[in-house]
């Protein structure tokens, strides 16, 4: 699996970028990992959330069966970097990485998505101790 992110914001604070595949009707089966905090979507339609808690250094791989039922279907991950320490998340480069392996042996893999800088959502949030985390 290969991981990536947007240069232009592997520094910035409170970020949020969406990577999207276009994938053809079939049943597939996504192995995905990213920094922070993440959202899956197939054609708008929300399918969970994460990551599962690790320990630091470490990111657990989510797994999850998808049925596309269209001829054309975009498959969207929002994936959060932070860039800030808090009790919350942890202060790490932010990275995104995917694998989708189709039931009928077709696949797609993190260079297949496009990614998009999510700019309307407010990015900067005043922090008042550590604990707090941005809203």
């Amino acid at each position: 699996m290969k991981f990536v992110f947007a240069k232009e914001f592997l520094q910035e604070k409170n970020v949020t970028a969406a990577f999207r595949a276009r994938i053809a009707r079939g049943k597939y089966v996504l192995r995905m990992a990213a920094a922070n905090c993440w959202r899956i979507f197939l054609n708008g339609e929300f399918l969970g959330y994460g990551p599962m808690r690790t320990a630091h250094g470490y990111a657990l791989v989510h797994e999850r069966t998808l049925c596309a039922e269209r001829e054309e279907n975009f498959l969207v991950v929002e994936a959060a970097a932070y860039n800030v320490n808090s009790y919350y998340t942890i202060l790490q480069q932010p990275f995104f990485g995917a694998e989708l392996e189709g039931m009928d042996g077709a696949s797609y893999s993190t260079d297949d998505f496009a990614c998009f800088h999510l700019d309307d959502r407010v990015k900067r949030i005043e922090k008042y101790s550590m604990q707090r985390t941005f809203a």
